[in-house]
């Protein structure tokens, strides 16, 4: 009996013992969902789900480049000897883009900075998005907070050059033809995406930044999905289903047949308040 009393004591020591050298395997805290930082493009937030989600780094945007040149229709290539990426798009390139190097090459030869060292996160690289739309000199691009102090990146092609890959063409419907200033009803906080069976289960929350309560059933939500090939599944939501106070939050839950490397969101509203 003692003896057996002295077993399940040490057990006991070794067990309690484990859980506070390493609590964190036994009892794991849920995965943070990343902060979304929105980009407007196209008349269009352009939301990366997940992992892709943009962030910032020495005052920089960083973008996940493959994704973001499926946004702006640039065509990227992999050198495996450079372990490096360039990036072009109507003539111009920016070459030896490298994970951990603040040095890639405009313009054939030289070599400038990119502001902050691209870096890779879960095996995705990203990239400072303003150098390197600079570098292509197609676009232009600005950080804006416009009045609700929510920060987007702002990016419009010069010289009326449009989108090569961007999808669906913009409707005829009267959504908001600016979303910089966010006119939209709704911005984006978070975007989470997971495997659910054979399809994906996507996750947005969004928060009121009309100025004003959100009535039920007053808006309109639309979201494009497009996955790495270009594929692209349409969603619409007709309204909340409660009523959304001034900065209120809300969330929307999607269904989709494939993974999305980035989704296009607009907002609108539909009834007079």
């Amino acid at each position: 009996m003692v003896r057996t009393q002295r077993k399940i004591g040490i057990l006991l020591l070794v067990f309690l013992t484990v859980v506070a050298i390493a609590p964190s395997a036994l009892f794991a805290a849920p995965k943070p969902v990343a902060k979304e930082m929105p980009i407007s493009i196209g008349n269009y937030y352009v939301l990366f789900p997940g992992e892709l989600a943009p962030y910032v780094k020495s005052g920089k945007w960083m973008v996940p480049i493959r994704a973001f040149c499926e946004v702006i229709g640039a065509d990227m290539s992999y050198n495996p000897k450079a372990r490096s990426v360039s990036v072009s798009l109507l003539g111009e390139k920016v070459q030896g883009i490298k994970a951990g190097q603040l040095a890639a090459v405009f313009e054939g030869d030289l070599a400038w900075s990119l502001g902050a060292a691209p870096e890779l996160r879960n095996g995705v690289l990203f990239v400072p998005a303003a150098p390197i739309l600079n570098a292509l000199k197609v676009y232009r691009s600005e950080i804006i907070s416009g009045n609700t102090g929510k920060s987007t990146l702002a990016i419009k092609a010069k010289e009326d050059v449009l989108l090569r890959r961007i999808v669906p063409a913009p409707s005829a419907d009267s959504f908001p033809s600016e979303t910089t200033f966010h006119p939209y009803p709704f911005y984006p906080e978070t975007l989470s995406q997971e495997k659910k069976g054979k399809e994906y289960l996507v996750t947005l929350n969004v928060q009121n930044t009309s100025g004003f309560v959100i009535s039920k059933d007053s808006t309109e939500l639309e979201l494009t999905f497009v996955d790495e090939k270009g594929n692209a599944v349409v969603r619409k939501i007709n309204g909340t289903s409660a009523q959304v106070p001034k900065a209120g939050q809300v969330s929307f839950k999607f269904t989709v047949p494939q993974k999305a490397d980035y989704i296009l969101f607009r907002a609108r509203i539909v009834k007079s308040q």
